[in-house]
């Protein structure tokens, strides 16, 4: 992460892996050797615009992949983007709008928005 000036952002990546050990014995099903594993990726941006307001956005995406057979991969993604402001001593307000996709490999997408309006209160 970095912030110069009225600037601010980051970055960052990661990967987990994870193999299981569990009993075999299981009736149905066991996770003994099954591998799991997630990649993932996110980045932010901010400007402060004055002494009282500021913007960000960010955006992100996921991939993880279950190491069940026939279990399908998933990918999602995301971002949002928000505004900031000071009211009074106590009070500050947020606007965020977003919008996300979520993918399972032979499966429909999913694409959903959103939106936020807050108030807080700080004692």
């Amino acid at each position: 992460s970095i912030n110069r000036g009225p600037w601010s952002g980051g970055v960052g990546v990661g990967y987990a892996r994870r193999k299981y050990i569990a009993p075999e014995d299981s009736l149905f099903f066991s996770l003994d050797g099954v591998v799991d594993q997630s990649w993932f990726g996110q980045a932010q941006i901010g400007r402060r615009l004055s002494e009282r307001s500021s913007a960000e956005a960010s955006l992100y995406a996921n991939r993880y992949e279950s190491g069940i057979a026939f279990a399908p991969a998933v990918t999602s993604t995301g971002t949002t983007v928000s505004y900031y402001r000071l009211i009074g001593r106590r009070l500050s307000a947020t606007a965020s709008i977003g919008l996300f996709t979520s993918d399972q490999d032979g499966f429909a997408s999913d694409v959903v928005a959103s939106g936020l309006l807050g108030l807080r209160y700080s004692f």
